[in-house]
């Protein structure tokens, strides 16, 4: 399945002054599978090198003692796993390294400066399961800073989903680049939005869409999603040696459906444990973001740029970072109700942390906003060049805003545009720009 991730892969590449490149990622996001396929159609199939330290624990041995590049590959072409690979060093025809798992072996993280200054020969993609935990907490001083580039791949974003789902580029395109909704007919729309509650049930992890493609059977991909969240709890009991801390975690990761599916979804630690502080549950929730499962949003103080200036650090929203895990954690009743677009009193945070998704997949931060005063509840805040555009989500068939009409009222200044997210194609409300789910996350 097509990833735009592959482009940046190619650019990489034919970039003159490439860094060893290291690709972040939560578990089951697809990194392996991409980089192997990236590998097989832009190298030599005799000069692609590729080790598991988790599958293959010898491998640490190429990595021992001495880290310079060529020491490395002289231990690699004695090793019988390699016999395969052509070790004629040729600058027109570099060996594609492939370190899967690295989190697993310190030394080769400390290896990719050697590999970046010998980057004519050897190209190097490393990439693991929590490199955000292991790097943050394991490798410190020893980290070669400088000498390597980071991509994070994140679970398919709307559009990739589209792709997987039969629907061609140009197809695609035409909507995203429409100016008029009126241009869009009542079918199509339809069918978009139809496409856009699949996309909140399914989610973004390939294996979840393959199931979905393969059988059409929404228990089927329930399964799935159920195998992949048990993934995500063996990882923190697996990494976590601290059962405390370990309870913690997965207390943390547990609560996130029950904070969704109040009206005020701002995260509180008394919803976690009773009782509960953020001095028990701080360090719990920055694992939960360096493992990149959890989106923090932020409640900001102004509607003003930079919003990360304005950020109030102890009042958040805490949202999955894919929608299929958080539907895993729901009752069928729920998906139900999602696909055929029922009102719900518990939709409305699956559909947030559904647009939180869209804007974090094609952001390069990490960090997303909201705006909280008494009577006034915007959603997300989103820098767009010289434009804060201030998000409300209508899950359901009531389209009120009474938020955003106090916002554009009392608050509206040139540079913020009102948005109202919803299942219509066209609705009238004033200054109030009305946008349909699916073009908001093509648009993005």
């Amino acid at each position: 399945m097509k990833r735009k991730i592959t482009d940046d892969l190619i650019a990489w590449k034919q970039s003159p002054r490439k860094k060893s490149l290291l690709i972040f990622g939560a578990r089951q996001v697809g990194k392996t599978y991409i980089i192997e396929d990236f590998a097989k159609s832009n190298y030599s199939a005799d000069k692609i090198i590729t080790m598991n330290f988790e599958l293959f624990p010898e491998a640490k041995m190429f990595f021992e003692n001495d880290l310079s590049s060529k020491a490395i590959m002289r231990k690699i072409q004695s090793n019988i796993k390699y016999m395969h690979v052509n070790f004629k060093d040729d600058e027109n025809n570099p060996y594609l390294i492939f370190l899967d798992e690295i989190q697993s072996c310190e030394n080769a993280i400390i290896a990719l400066k050697a590999f970046t200054q010998e980057n004519k020969l050897y190209h190097v993609i490393a990439s693991g399961s929590l490199l955000g935990v292991a790097i943050k907490r394991q490798f410190g001083g020893s980290y070669p800073v400088g000498y390597v580039q980071h991509m994070e791949l994140k679970p398919f974003d709307f559009e990739e989903f589209l792709w997987a789902n039969g629907y061609n580029e140009s197809f695609v395109e035409n909507i995203r680049s429409a100016t008029d909704m009126k241009t869009i007919s009542a079918g199509t729309h339809d069918a978009l939005i139809d496409m856009f509650r699949k996309y909140i049930v399914i989610g973004g992890l390939p294996e979840a869409i393959n199931t979905f493609i393969e059988t059409n059977d929404y228990h089927e991909v329930y399964t799935v999603q159920t195998d992949l969240r048990r993934g995500y709890i063996q990882d923190i009991r697996k990494y976590v040696t601290d059962n405390s801390q370990r309870i913690k975690i997965e207390k943390c990761f547990a609560s996130i459906p029950y904070h969704l599916k109040e009206q005020n979804k701002k995260f509180m630690y008394k919803r976690v444990e009773h009782n509960g502080r953020e001095r028990m549950f701080g360090d719990s929730l920055d694992w939960l973001v360096e493992a990149g499962l959890v989106l923090f949003c932020y409640n900001t103080k102004d509607i003003a740029f930079p919003l990360e200036s304005y950020k109030i650090e102890n009042s958040f929203k805490l949202f999955m970072f894919d929608t299929g895990i958080l539907m895993s954690m729901f009752d069928e009743a729920k998906r139900y109700n999602v696909l055929n677009g029922n009102d719900d009193l518990d939709i409305g945070g699956i559909y947030e942390n559904a647009v939180a998704c869209v804007i974090s997949q094609n952001s390069c931060k990490n960090e997303l906003y909201y705006f909280n005063l008494p009577n006034m509840d915007i959603d997300f805040l989103l820098e767009i060049g010289d434009i804060i555009s201030a998000i409300e989500v209508k899950s359901g068939n009531t389209l009120k805003s009474p938020s955003l009409n106090k916002l554009a009222e009392n608050f509206l200044k040139d540079f913020i545009i009102p948005i109202k997210l919803s299942s219509k194609i066209v609705y009238e409300d004033g200054i109030i720009k009305n946008i349909p789910f699916y073009k908001f996350a093509l648009r993005m």
